[in-house]
């Protein structure tokens, strides 16, 4: 299964020390207007694989992290011949951190997501946006990116058999047969581990829902769709 890792690591970049009381005023507002298709049904599926990626399509998540909440939207914004532009945009009780990278061709697993990412260029709240060339071995954003791929690297999303496939119902519809998986995710004293359900009719990376044990992480499918998204950030 394609990693949902990425994500909840750059929604996490949302969240930060000290309390911001508009931040958080945008971000409950924000889910407060969430509405997905509660009522949609779709059917189960043979087997696990993530819908290749076209440009325009787009996933919604609210997550809570250890009391907090942040909005999460992730978006195929565009194509060209070194590859695709992910963005993600999330809007949490801190800040709002808009990231794109851009990746030579869709990854399969975790470590691979990191040695295909070529660029990325981040904003954060009404800052100007930063652009950081991933394949540049001597920058510390991509050192950072790559120490975390050597000590993530078995952190993937991949089918767990063990857990039976089973109906899992999200603010965006219920989905038939998901596919489960287990996965470690945040470091030190917030690491948890999450059991999490994906179908391959969300696009991106598959992801329906998941949560810890003890409930302080959670991330909730609220919407999607196969067309229409655009990019926060600018084209290039």
């Amino acid at each position: 299964m394609n990693p949902f890792l990425a994500a909840a690591m750059l929604a996490s970049s949302a969240l930060g020390a000290g309390g911001n009381p508009a931040a958080q005023q945008r971000t409950d507002k924000l889910i407060a207007s969430l509405r997905g298709h509660p009522d949609r049904v779709v059917p189960a599926a043979s087997e696990f694989a993530v819908k290749p990626w076209a440009v325009g399509q787009w996933a919604v998540y609210v997550l809570h992290h250890i009391g907090e909440a942040s909005v999460l939207r992730m978006a195929v914004v565009g194509k060209e011949a070194r590859g695709y532009w992910v963005e993600y945009d999330s809007q949490g009780y801190h800040h709002r951190t808009v990231m794109k990278i851009l990746s030579s061709h869709q990854p399969k697993t975790a470590e691979e997501a990191a040695d295909v990412a070529l660029a990325m260029v981040r904003r954060q709240d009404d800052g100007s946006p930063t652009t950081t060339d991933l394949t540049d071995s001597s920058d510390p954003v991509t050192q950072m990116m790559r120490t975390a791929k050597s000590s993530l690297s078995g952190l993937q999303f991949q089918v767990d058999p063990s857990l039976p496939r089973q109906d899992v119902s999200a603010t965006a519809g219920t989905f038939k047969g998901c596919f489960g998986f287990k996965l470690s995710l945040g470091l030190g004293p917030h690491a948890r581990v999450v059991t999490g359900y994906g179908h391959p009719a969300v696009p991106v990376f598959g992801t329906v829902k998941y949560s810890s044990a003890d409930g302080t992480m959670t991330a909730e499918l609220i919407d999607y769709g196969y067309t229409g998204a655009t990019g926060v950030l600018p084209a290039k």
